[in-house]
C-alpha cells in the first residue's frame, strides 16, 4: 500500500511539476525520476509509452486526440512541424473523408529514424508559413489548407480549403 500510495503520489507531482504531457524521458529523468521507477510505474499502469522515448498518463491520448501528434513531435525533435493530415485536426478544420491515421510532421532536410506511424515530409518552410498554436509549432492554415488538398479529390480540397 504505502508503494503504491507513493509511486502515484510521485506520478501527481510529475503532473504538476511538467504539465499535462506527453513527456520526453530526458525530462522525466531531470525531474528526479530513475528507470526503475519509471518502470514499475509503466509496470503498474500509472504511466505509458505511447511512443519510444516518451511518457504519459494512461487514456490521455483518449481524451486529446492531439495527444499522439505531441508525444511524435517529442520524439523527431525540435526542428520538426505538425503538417499535412495531422495539422487539420490540430486546427480543427473540417476533415476529408479519407484522412490518414498517420502523424505527419514536417522537418528540414533528410528525415530522421522515428517511430512507425508517423510520415515525415521534408521541406524548408519559411518561417512565415509556420505557426504556434496550443504551444506547438503547426503550419499556417493557408499552408495546411494547401497541403491537405493537395492529392484529393476536387470536393474535398474545396471543403479543407474553405474551411480554414
Amino acid at each position: 500500500m504505502r508503494q503504491t500510495r507513493a509511486s502515484i503520489d510521485a506520478v501527481a507531482r510529475l503532473t504538476a511539476e511538467l504539465g499535462p504531457g506527453p513527456w520526453p524521458l530526458r525530462d522525466v529523468r531531470a525531474a528526479g525520476w530513475t528507470d526503475p521507477a519509471l518502470r514499475a510505474a509503466i509496470t503498474a499502469g500509472r504511466l505509458v509509452r505511447p511512443r519510444r522515448g516518451v511518457v504519459a498518463l494512461p487514456g490521455a491520448s483518449d481524451a486529446d486526440p492531439r495527444h499522439d501528434i505531441r508525444a511524435a513531435l517529442l520524439v523527431v525533435g525540435s526542428c520538426a512541424v505538425i503538417s499535412h493530415d495531422s495539422a487539420v485536426r490540430w486546427h480543427g478544420l473540417w476533415q476529408p473523408r479519407t484522412m490518414s491515421p498517420l502523424v505527419h510532421l514536417t522537418v528540414p532536410g533528410e528525415p530522421g529514424r522515428v517511430d512507425r506511424g508517423v510520415r515525415i515530409h521534408r521541406s524548408a518552410l519559411p518561417p512565415e508559413l509556420v505557426t504556434t498554436t496550443h504551444g506547438w509549432p503547426v503550419t499556417t492554415l493557408a499552408r495546411t489548407a494547401a497541403d491537405a488538398a493537395r492529392g484529393r479529390p476536387l470536393i474535398d480540397a474545396a471543403a479543407v480549403v474553405d474551411s480554414a
